[in-house]
């Protein structure tokens, strides 16, 4: 049973967090298409799912604004 905050539940909210920080941590900055295959999702569900990490403040977009760390 999972609450809900905006559109994904917090445990895949979460998880995704966990993935992203992790490969940023392991790699330095990360392009949406790294994201996308660590998160095994389209690019348009990464898209969503950026989105909501960028505006939550866990991540910030760099250069061209297809890069985050």
């Amino acid at each position: 049973q999972h609450q809900r905050i905006g559109h994904p539940t917090i445990g895949l909210f979460d998880q995704r967090i966990k993935l992203a920080v992790d490969l940023i941590r392991k790699n330095g900055p990360v392009s949406r298409m790294e994201l996308e295959t660590v998160w095994g999702i389209s690019r348009s569900a990464a898209t969503m799912w950026i989105a909501q990490l960028v505006n939550s403040g866990i991540l910030i977009r760099m250069g061209s604004g297809r890069t985050f760390k």
